[in-house]
């Protein structure tokens, strides 16, 4: 099932060199490069960052590396499967111990 999560948050973390008028678009390019297609065991699969909030914590510079530290707040398209949960999909191969398949989705 799909959701809309509000407010999550994660650290993105930006090389020296892409520090410039262009850093919030970097941001922006390195947090969905980060959290499209991760799993969490809270929120199930991050399918689209729908929303990013606008930054309004300034950014840590790490001592070792010189690489600056964003928190980014933004809300994310979620896909969740829960138990008994019944899914169209097409079995795509079977071994021993598995099966994969592949499931239509409509986003």
């Amino acid at each position: 099932m799909y959701f809309k999560v509000n407010q999550m948050q994660r650290q993105v973390e930006i090389e020296p060199d892409r520090l410039g008028k262009d850093v919030w678009e970097d941001v922006q390019k390195e947090l969905k490069m980060m959290v499209e297609g991760e799993f969490s065991h809270e929120f199930g699969m991050i399918v689209k960052v729908i929303t990013i909030h606008p930054n309004s914590e300034p950014a840590a510079v790490k001592d070792h590396s010189g690489r600056c530290e964003f928190t980014v707040k933004f809300d994310a398209l979620v896909y969740k499967l829960f138990e008994n949960e019944v899914l169209l999909g097409t079995v795509t191969a079977v071994d021993s111990v598995s099966m994969l398949s592949s499931l239509k989705c409509c986003y």
